[in-house]
């Protein structure tokens, strides 16, 4: 009986002062929070999900003035491949582009071209998709950077 008095005893006088360790780290630490996220963040394990990020770029073209970046398919899932995915150009310019400046990449890397994506002369229109494959829906979204254009194009599995 007295043992396990002594016992309770000493492991409640132990918890305080390892509390108070914690407390005093985390205070700290608490300055050197962006630091040590940025220093996460740049871990090999941690990625951006390719449904924000838009994938990796697996292919850079430069016609006309314009540096092309098109990215891989992207079907990801949380659990598995979805039905409806997307594939995202990047236009980078530094001049207004020339007109009829595009592209058509070949997304089922069949030889053929999917799809053909045009510029617009101004920021505020978008650009223009031109479907060559069943396989391509539509123009999902894009942006105007101040550099160029980032444009989704949808696509549908096999």
């Amino acid at each position: 009986m007295k043992t396990t008095f002594f016992m309770r005893r000493l492991a409640s006088s132990l918890v305080y002062p390892v509390g108070l360790v914690y407390v005093l780290a985390i205070a700290a630490l608490f300055p050197s929070i962006g630091l040590l996220s940025h220093e996460l963040a740049q871990m090999p394990f941690m990625r951006i999900h390719p449904r924000y990020s838009g994938g990796q770029v697996v292919e850079t073209i430069r016609t006309d003035g314009v540096e092309w970046r098109v990215h891989r398919p992207v079907f990801d899932g949380l659990m598995r491949e979805r039905g409806h995915g997307f594939i995202q150009i990047d236009a980078l310019c530094e001049t207004p582009p020339p007109s009829g400046a595009g592209i058509a990449p070949d997304c089922d890397g069949d030889g053929r071209p999917d799809f053909r994506l045009v510029l617009p002369a101004a920021a505020s229109e978008a650009p223009k998709l031109v479907p060559l494959s069943p396989l391509v829906t539509g123009l999902e979204s894009w942006a105007d950077t101040g550099e160029g254009w980032i444009a989704r194009v949808g696509l549908d599995r096999k």
